[in-house]
């Protein structure tokens, strides 16, 4: 590893757990930096079983709602909360013509993503 050190020690400071020295950490997240190191989301939530997903759930009557400013003004608000908190928006919508009035096409796809919320 070209870090020099264990993936488990790696993966402490990537996950900013204490019990690594100020220098093995410096060197770490410098060679993260210069590799342009992304975190896989799919890949924390099957080992954290989390997935800091917020489900958005729209039922639309016609596509041209959302063109309404409320849905930008709502919409941006839970935005600022949910990254406040640490949280990324999975919004769901249909217009309910091909998957009629089921509400199981939102818990499916909410179930899919595992999403620890949903806002309505």
């Amino acid at each position: 590893m070209r870090t020099g050190v264990s993936v488990s020690t790696v993966s402490r400071v990537l996950n900013g757990h204490s019990g690594v020295s100020a220098e093995v950490r410096e060197r770490v997240l410098k060679l993260a930096t210069e590799l342009d190191y992304t975190p896989n989301a799919a890949a924390r939530t099957l080992v954290l079983q989390r997935s800091r997903l917020i489900a958005v759930i729209i039922r639309t009557g016609d596509h041209r709602e959302f063109q309404h400013p409320f849905y930008q003004v709502i919409l941006d608000g839970i935005k600022r909360k949910a990254t406040e908190f640490g949280y990324d928006l999975l919004i769901l919508s249909h217009e309910g013509i091909e998957y009629g009035d089921d509400s199981t096409f939102f818990v499916e796809r909410a179930r899919r993503h595992q999403v620890e919320g949903a806002i309505l």
